[in-house]
């Protein structure tokens, strides 16, 4: 089953999530993402804030995705979150990278790619 891929014009947001899953919580940044996880914590979802305008996105690409493709890896160290979505629309070869990064203090949640098993953070 695919995933959740929906864009609010109204709000200017993109949502990205899991096929099938329920939010049960989400860790907002204030200004670029909402990170959306399951009862486990898991990254489940995002929500990208503000993507037309924060990325340039044309909004007749929003409103045309097709699929997107997550990727994100955590620095423990650095406690800072990469994030990289990949975005495909109409024909399969247009696609619009997104790569975002996020501190995440002292956040607490587990790695979850969209298209593979969890991994612990």
């Amino acid at each position: 089953m695919k995933n959740l891929i929906e864009y609010d014009e109204e709000a200017d947001t993109l949502i990205l999530r899991k096929a099938n899953e329920k939010v049960e919580e989400s860790i907002n940044d204030r200004y670029i993402c909402i990170l959306e996880l399951n009862k486990e914590k898991q990254i489940i979802g995002l929500e990208i804030l503000g993507v037309r305008k924060t990325f340039n996105i044309p909004l007749d690409v929003l409103n045309n995705l097709k699929d997107s493709e997550v990727f994100i890896r955590y620095e423990h160290e650095a406690k800072i979150l990469y994030i990289n979505v990949k975005l495909k629309y109409q024909k399969e070869k247009e696609t619009i990278a997104i790569p975002i990064s996020l501190d995440m203090g002292k956040e607490d949640f587990i790695l979850s790619n969209f298209e593979e098993a969890s991994a612990s953070a």
